[in-house]
Parts: C-alpha cells; structure tokens; sequence
C-alpha cells in the first residue's frame, strides 16, 4: 500500500494524522477508522499548521484494542496503516499491558518446548523454526497482556529460532 499520507494511534482514543500539504493542500474534510468491514467516523478535535503538513488530532467514540490492524481512510478515500504513537506511554498501555510473570522466553523440556514473548502492539507474532536444513513458520496465538504463546510438542533439542513480528503491517524477523 502507497501511503500518502500517515496516522498514529496516540492514546487508547485519539488518532494523530499527518497530510501533506502537497496533497490537496493538507486538507480532509473528514476521516475514518476501518476495521475489517467495520468503519467508524473520527471527530476532528483540532487541526494545526505544521509546516509542509496539516496535523489533525481525531477523536474515537470507544477506545480501540491494540494487536489488531486498522486503517484510516480520507474524504478523498485513499487509506493508510494505523501506527502505534505515543500511545505506548500512556499509563493505561501500563495498565493493561504490564506483565509482570516469569515465563516470558522459552520453556524447554524433551517433550515440548513453549514460547513467549510479550509483543502487544503486534498484529501477529509467527516462530520461525530452524533445524538443519528444514525451515518452518508457525503462527503464534494471542495470550494475555500483549503476549503471544506457541507450545511445539516436540524435541527442538538443536534447533535454532527466531520470531516473525508484524507490526505497522510490517513483518520483521528478530
């Protein structure tokens, strides 16, 4: 997707979008999240010249759930990803999101190996498992607090690993 213009989730029900100004003069009349088939007007709270773009801070009727992707579309209708903005400084991303247990990482034993890793502001989360030459990529499931969790029933005794995390609609492997 091309976006031409770019927004940040700021708080739990606020959204930041930046317009160019070269892009009908930084100017929308209005704007929309979208999630999946559902969309939901935003309400323009303030609007504020910043140089070569026009800032439009949005309200939300709800707040929204981070690990899922949205999309804000324009008046004109061209949409743009979502990002996590300062929203992760917030006392409620705390709130919810802190997790204090210990079982974050890998839990190995001959008969099975559980991953976890704390990640709550991606979309998904995959495992990608090496072993001699034998690759593989195993989708993660949501757990609590911001975590993603994969049980392999299986000996990994020597195999190497690494995490797939799409964030931003972007995928990186770490």
């Amino acid at each position: 997707m091309n976006c031409i213009f770019q927004s940040y989730l700021d708080d739990f029900n606020q959204i930041t979008i930046l317009l160019p100004q070269n892009y009908f003069s930084g100017k929308s009349s209005g704007f929309w999240l979208i999630n999946g088939d559902e969309e939901t007007e935003l309400h323009i709270e303030q609007i504020i010249d910043i140089g070569d773009y026009i800032k439009y801070v949005c309200l939300l009727p709800t707040f929204i759930e981070l690990g899922y992707l949205y999309f804000v579309k324009d008046e004109y209708g061209n949409q743009t990803v979502l990002q996590s903005g300062t929203v992760v400084r917030k006392e409620r991303f705390d709130t919810l999101y802190y997790y204090d247990n210990t079982d974050l990482g890998v839990t190995y034993t001959k008969s099975n190996t559980v991953f976890k890793l704390w990640a709550p502001t991606a979309t998904a989360v995959s495992l990608i498992l090496i072993y001699k030459d034998n690759k593989s990529i195993i989708k993660m499931n949501k757990g609590k607090q911001g975590t993603f969790v994969l049980t392999v029933d299986r000996d990994l005794e020597g195999c190497l690993y690494r995490y797939l995390i799409t964030n931003n609609n972007k995928s990186t492997a770490v």
